[in-house]
């Protein structure tokens, strides 16, 4: 069973370093239509059994990468040159960082809705059976200019043990108004014992609130403003320096009571994956693993991240043939082939993973108290009240992000010249 960080956001990650004359490893042999894929791409499957049924002249031709910072390099250049490939595709953990907001805001990516709407073909996009926040979360400007494939649901972890211990108030959610109040008993201890730490990892919380508060497209933000001030002190009050030798894995954290709340990209992603990660988690740590909504929730959000999505090259001459993939792509077998780990975009290969909980575990359910119905209502609990999805710019979040919260981490600078330099450098990356 695959266990990762969410892949969300992973600000701790090297930042990529764009470097000119990187060249592709090797090319898979096809006609016509280019994409551009790392070598690991889950995307290369669907695409070689694509090309074995479709039409000579819509074949998709691959070019391999040996890594993602090659291929962030090669799209980068391409793309804001004018040129690149015909199709654009993007898994999170595979895609590399690239600017994608700054592609749509240069008009790179072309608006699908003008082929949607003059499809009258039998296999046209039946927008009735996918996730219609999700697929909305491709509009920008009245533009429709990516289609999301799969999401992750933005659900944080934490144990029933340890929330009582420390007094922890989960319900009603927690937000930036009350977060020092129910944190306040748990923030205390741990800096008495120096090896315990609210959230792993912290930066994500702070992603998450600067994310919020930026447009990269619209090239706008509210950095500058009180409430996110208030809110990003909010967030340092409960913020204690890591120590790389208490570092545990997430779930091994969360049981030993180093780590009150993680970020587990296992339980954002699809049922049974969620379902068998908390089945293990029982079994192995004899705790109880609760399901908690992205902290601090904002105006009541329950949100979710663009996990892999199509876009056509608004520069392309095969825009038809691109459109084609994009409807394969969609279809419920193609779906339940894609969604690896994140939720389907498609509600009935959603619905699919949902039935077959238990089929999809490795871990004798019979041997552990779990209530399975529990778990399912908590889950979708949080999946069917999605109210917002966002595509994050991981770019922006390593390049500019990043490097002013290390600064704030390592005491180089206070609170207000972190928001300082925040500001400064997001705005010379919105306008450039």
């Amino acid at each position: 069973m695959k266990r990762n960080l969410t892949s969300i956001i992973c600000i701790n990650i090297l930042i990529v370093v764009l470097l000119m004359g990187c060249s592709p490893k090797n090319t898979v042999v096809g006609s016509g239509l280019s994409v551009y894929l790392n070598q690991n791409d889950p995307m290369r499957n669907i695409i070689e059994s694509y090309n074995l049924n479709c039409d000579e002249s819509d074949k998709i031709q691959i070019t391999s990468f040996r890594n993602s910072e090659e291929l962030s390099t090669k799209i980068s250049t391409e793309m804001m040159a004018g040129y690149g490939p015909d199709l654009i595709t993007h898994f999170s953990i595979f895609g590399g960082n690239l600017p994608y907001l700054k592609f749509i805001q240069k008009n790179a990516f072309m608006d699908i809705q003008e082929l949607i709407e003059n499809d009258n073909s039998d296999d046209k996009i039946n927008f009735e059976d996918l996730n219609r926040v999700v697929m909305d979360s491709g509009i920008y400007s009245g533009k429709r200019v990516f289609i999301p494939l799969s999401y992750s649901a933005e659900i944080l972890l934490t144990t029933k043990e340890m929330c009582e211990e420390y007094n922890v108030i989960l319900d009603p959610p927690i937000t930036y108004d009350n977060i020092n109040d129910r944190l306040m008993t748990f923030v205390t201890a741990a800096k008495k014992k120096n090896n315990m730490y609210t959230f792993v990892p912290i930066s994500i919380a702070f992603a998450n609130l600067i994310d919020d508060d930026i447009d990269i497209v619209n090239k706008s933000s509210n950095l500058d403003s009180k409430e996110f001030k208030d809110n990003f002190y909010r967030l340092h009050d409960i913020y204690i320096p890591f120590k790389k030798k208490n570092f545990y894995q997430p779930n091994e954290g969360l049981a030993n009571g180093t780590y009150l709340f993680s970020a587990m990209s296992d339980m954002g992603s699809r049922p049974n994956i969620t379902f068998d990660f908390y089945c293990d988690f029982i079994k192995k740590y004899s705790k109880t693993p609760v399901l908690v909504n992205k902290f601090p929730s904002k105006n009541n959000q329950i949100s979710a991240q663009v996990d892999s999505f199509l876009a056509i090259n608004n520069n392309s001459q095969k825009k038809e043939s691109a459109y084609k993939f994009i409807k394969y792509a969609l279809q419920y077998n193609t779906q339940i082939k894609l969604a690896t780990n994140a939720i389907p975009v498609s509600n009935s290969a959603y619905e699919y993973f949902r039935e077959n909980v238990i089929n999809f575990t490795d871990v004798d359910i019979s041997q552990i108290d779990v209530d399975i119905e529990n778990f399912l209502n908590k889950y979708e609990g949080f999946v069917k009240n999605i109210n917002i999805c966002r595509l994050k710019d991981a770019y922006y979040l390593i390049k500019i992000v990043s490097p002013c919260l290390e600064e704030l981490f390592a005491g180089k600078v206070d609170e207000e010249q972190c928001i300082k330099n925040l500001i400064s450098k997001t705005n010379i990356y919105l306008n450039e």
